[in-house]
């Protein structure tokens, strides 16, 4: 009777690694497709035929296309955050948990770089096309949205920590200032994205830091 229970939560077990594992083939080949064609453009069965699953296959793990998509931004934005709170474990430094997750975050979009660019598309579709609780997109919408706001509040909680040390100016709210942070990676990555001759993504990552940190006053201009 135990070696029965035994057998069968082995079963059952061999069959949930089966499905993430199916689930993860699907969501590999949706960022594929995604990353490639766009949103629009995309269709379930390109997806289906990459992932070597049929269409039908598909609703088994997501609902529809765009559930598929929004699955694929929530994932790529959690990765984001947990290179926040790794930089945040391995450094006692505000400043230094800033450099850290933002080269870790420019690494990131730039070994990625097709889907990202797509992903800069998603998030203001997402972000606002929705009008009312009775849009269907408006369930997917907050699923989005709560990832994104959680790396906002990480950056935010950094910040605030930093100006409570004294070692970030306190003038201005902490959400703000990550608000504004996320701006100035995201505006110079696209702007690397396009330049016909790329520099290193690190030499991206470590003008935006110390444009962040130490402003764009001269030493000259701050010390009259």
């Amino acid at each position: 009777m135990v070696h029965e229970e035994s057998r069968k939560t082995e079963r059952s077990d061999r069959r949930a690694r089966e499905k993430l594992a199916r689930r993860e083939d699907i969501l590999a080949a949706a960022r594929k497709v995604f990353a490639a064609k766009g949103y629009h453009e995309a269709a379930l069965d390109e997806i289906a035929a990459e992932a070597g699953f049929s269409k039908g296959a598909l609703y088994g793990y997501f609902e529809s296309k765009e559930d598929l998509y929004a699955t694929v931004l929530e994932e790529e934005f959690e990765q984001v955050n947990a290179v926040i709170r790794r930089a945040m474990e391995e450094h006692q430094d505000p400043r230094d948990v800033l450099r850290e997750a933002i080269r870790l975050k420019f690494q990131q979009h730039a070994e990625r770089k097709e889907l990202f660019a797509e992903i800069g598309k998603g998030q203001a579709r997402l972000l606002t096309s929705p009008s009312s609780e009775s849009d269907p997109k408006w369930r997917l919408m907050n699923r989005f949205k709560t990832k994104f706001f959680t790396g906002l509040d990480l950056l935010a909680e950094v910040i605030e920590s930093g100006i409570r040390a004294g070692k970030l100016r306190g003038d201005i709210p902490s959400k703000q200032l990550a608000m504004s942070l996320l701006g100035l990676v995201h505006a110079n990555f696209f702007y690397w994205l396009v330049k016909s001759e790329q520099e290193p993504i690190d030499a991206v990552s470590d003008r935006v830091v110390r444009l962040f940190l130490d402003g764009v006053s001269s030493r000259m201009e701050d010390q009259q």
